[in-house]
């Protein structure tokens, strides 16, 4: 019966054992060997028994334990194993005392790593005359042999065929069962990459919730509000909004109150980095990609952001180039390392913010138009503090409870001097500079109160009177700007084109500004 051959098979450097539990197949081989009488057993590359069914083992109770026969049986092992690591896709081997063997190969992604063996059967009646004469050569007790050789079943042509086929389908689930044990064990070994390498890099994860967001103002509790709302859709999120007004402090919370608030929350400015090593920063590279490449190569933001946020702070200053990158990354939803081929997917919720006029900017020829739209999926506007002045106070009050708090003071109080200043301040450098002007005044106040003369000189020295007017003036001003589109829209019949010519503006920059003004 001649063996089919394929390929040859390249050998794993460690066996099945650490694969797949075998035990899992005790029972099936115990049934087999009841039902046709035959030896069974799942071997290493070694030859050491990993598992066997119920049987006895005629040539270990006869041959194995005779010096003369057992070097005759280790031959036969031998011999038989070899024809298997040498390609065959099963082998038929008639032992020296006449017994017959079946093995079949265990492969797992093309790699031998075990075998199935099955043996101690006959294709014809034995000749017992033979096998008197054995026992007798090698000092056997005749009775005892043939009566154990009277239990080897003689198999037909078919019946060994169909053994054969049986065989091969359970070395084809075994190793289908490796395949996928593989997949899970790589998955989970590439999750653990995913998270140390998100703790080496950045040593921190999102710390803030909707709950850390301090507002009174209307506009914006409406802002948390929806955000909690898309907060677990897989929606890529743009946040505009002046330098300071806490984008990231949102885009953290929605992080925290979505179904990916136990992966990575991994910030990148893309403004802070050089351009010719953003893309890497972004995707990695393979071992030897460039000059001062890692030897190991190296993950990029979006693998080791996967399963969890990804934040593309100053997106509005990414490169040309690399907005083309970034739009086939968000379309395929998987990315190539730099100096590789192989896509790598990446499941990744997108989270990008920016102080710029993107509309600006895509007129200008500095930002492309269709990357706009695959990010402003759902946008939100961050008010500025001097649009919600009701909420200065709450959010400086915030700020003196943790820095006071981190620098072991026991301040619990603003005067209401200082309360005025601050409220009366324009405060262009928004939540930001409240925090910086607060712990200012935690470092020079030795009491337990914040007086007026802690503050920073420019907010305790300006002219509240002045202040005052100078914000009427700008609220004025807006509202002649309102004025002033609402006018043209209805000169020109709400077209578009002709009422930004008439105000001297671009048609995206009268889009932008009749949203701030809720102008339809």
């Amino acid at each position: 019966m001649k063996p089919i051959e394929f390929k040859r098979i390249p050998v794993m450097p460690y066996d099945i054992k650490q694969i797949i539990d075998l035990a899992d197949f005790r029972e099936l081989l115990d049934r087999f060997t009841k039902l046709t009488k035959m030896a069974t057993a799942i071997l290493d590359l070694q030859g050491n028994i990993l598992l066997r069914g119920d049987w006895a083992d005629i040539c270990a109770k006869f041959h194995r334990v005779n010096p003369e026969t057992r070097l005759r049986c280790q031959e036969s092992d031998t011999i038989l194993a070899r024809k298997v690591k040498s390609g065959s896709n099963y082998n038929i081997y008639c032992c020296k005392n006449g017994l017959m063997d079946v093995a079949v190969p265990i492969v797992i992604n093309e790699v031998h790593v075990g075998t199935i063996f099955a043996g101690q059967f006959f294709i014809e009646e034995p000749d017992i005359e033979f096998f008197k004469k054995q026992a007798a050569q090698y000092g056997f007790q005749a009775g005892p042999y043939l009566e154990a050789l009277s239990r080897v079943p003689v198999l037909s042509e078919n019946e060994v065929l169909n053994t054969v086929k049986f065989f091969c389908q359970m070395a084809m689930v075994i190793g289908q069962l490796g395949i996928t044990k593989m997949k899970l064990t790589e998955a989970n070994r590439q999750l653990k990459r995913n998270f140390d390498a998100a703790r080496k890099e950045l040593g921190r994860t999102a710390a803030f919730k909707f709950d850390n967001i301090v507002c009174q103002d209307k506009k914006l509790k409406t802002l948390v509000a929806r955000a909690k709302k898309v907060a677990n859709s897989p929606s890529t999120i743009l946040l505009t909004g002046e330098s300071g007004t806490g984008k990231e402090v949102f885009a953290q919370a929605i992080h925290n109150a979505s179904d990916r608030e136990g992966g990575p929350f991994i910030p990148i400015n893309c403004g802070a980095i050089p351009k010719e090593l953003i893309q890497s920063e972004l995707f990695g590279y393979e071992a030897g990609a460039f000059t001062g490449a890692d030897r190991k190569g190296r993950m990029g933001k979006f693998e080791i952001a996967n399963g969890g946020t990804l934040f593309l702070d100053e997106i509005g200053d990414m490169p040309l180039k690399m907005q083309v990158n970034l739009l086939r990354v968000i379309a395929d939803r998987s990315i190539v390392r730099v100096g590789g081929a192989k896509p790598i997917p990446v499941d990744v919720r997108l989270i990008a913010a920016t102080n710029q006029n993107l509309l600006d900017e895509i007129e200008k020829g500095n930002f492309r138009e269709d990357l706009y739209y695959r990010l402003n999926v759902v946008p939100f506007r961050l008010p500025p503090l001097r649009e919600r002045p009701e909420d200065v106070i709450p959010i400086a009050e915030y700020h003196l409870s943790r820095i006071a708090s981190r620098f072991g003071k026991h301040i619990n109080r603003i005067h209401p001097d200082a309360k005025e200043a601050l409220a009366a301040y324009a405060w262009p450098g928004n939540i930001r500079e409240v925090r910086n002007a607060i712990e200012q005044a935690v470092n020079m106040t030795p009491g337990n109160t914040i007086l007026l003369k802690h503050l920073p000189e420019y907010i305790h020295t300006q002219d509240t009177k002045s202040i005052a007017a100078e914000n009427h003036k700008l609220f004025r001003l807006r509202a002649l700007e309102k004025e002033a589109i609402e006018r043209a829209l209805h000169h020109y019949n709400g077209n578009i084109t002709q009422s930004s010519k008439a105000l001297g503006i671009g048609r995206n920059t009268l889009y932008d500004k009749m949203r701030k003004h809720g102008l339809k």
